[in-house]
């Protein structure tokens, strides 16, 4: 099972991040986890929110350029090596990972959210899963 997560594209610039917050603020969508990678010229924020198609569809009128795309995440313990575990599982499998990040849904649980963006996601989230891996689905983080 995949999670959706956005990509949005931005200028490398001064409130760049506000403009995308903005949109979502505006129109009651609310983040789970985001990531930004950024190089000289532009960034990609990426965003996992409760409303991933209300989300698309308001950001992109907005003028940004927003991309669809599937990710896996992983429950895991909050322990030291769980996510050493999840890597070597992909590891033993071939399974390259392009990128990865954390978030926590709730505070208390000891547990933390790894989000995967992987070469092959279907087979990938087969091989977690016959792990023995929990796999998060859309209705842990959307309300969609």
């Amino acid at each position: 099972m995949t999670i959706k997560q956005l990509s949005i594209f931005v200028e490398n610039r001064v409130g760049a991040l506000l403009d995308v917050t903005s949109v979502l603020r505006e129109n009651n969508i609310d983040m789970r986890a985001f990531s930004v990678a950024e190089t000289t010229d532009f960034g990609i924020v990426r965003l996992i929110v409760n409303k991933p198609a209300e989300a698309r569809e308001c950001l992109r009128a907005s003028g940004l350029t927003v991309i669809e795309t599937p990710v896996i995440g992983v429950l895991l313990k909050d322990t030291p090596g769980t996510f050493h575990s999840v890597l070597e599982t992909l590891y033993k499998a071939e399974i390259s990972i392009e990128y990865t990040y954390a978030f926590a849904k709730n505070s208390g649980t000891h547990k933390a959210y790894m989000m995967l963006r992987v070469e092959d996601t279907e087979r990938a989230a087969k091989v977690l899963a016959e792990a023995g891996f929990t796999l998060l689905v859309p209705g842990d983080i959307y309300e969609e």
